[in-house]
């Protein structure tokens, strides 16, 4: 987790968002594709050479070499659950229903 988490769960919010709206008779799991591989895609544009070099040039970080693995995979990670926090994950399959944090209502 970094300063950077929130912003990605974000983003899953709005990815989810838009995707719902472009294709209403989508599945939720096929939406959650569609969330995971535009956070892919970002992170791997995010990390290209070419945006790096554009970022050294723009600040004094000289020595900026990229996001590490792990901290791409947590902002895909974050993106995802931003994703399933918008939705609620229903929709999903047993096995995932199974693991997410019932609600205690009163």
């Amino acid at each position: 987790m970094d300063a950077y988490s929130f912003v990605h769960v974000l983003h899953g919010v709005i990815f989810f968002w838009l995707f719902r709206l472009a294709f209403r008779s989508a599945s939720t799991p096929m939406l959650l594709v569609a969330v995971t591989a535009c956070a892919v895609g970002w992170e791997l544009i995010e990390n290209s050479p070419f945006l790096i070099e554009r970022y050294r040039e723009a600040t004094i970080s000289a020595s900026y070499a990229g996001d590490s693995v792990l901290n791409s995979i947590s902002d895909v990670g974050f993106c995802v659950l931003g994703s399933c926090w918008r939705r609620g994950c229903r929709g999903m399959p047993r096995w995932w229903e199974s693991w997410r944090p019932r609600s205690h209502s009163r």
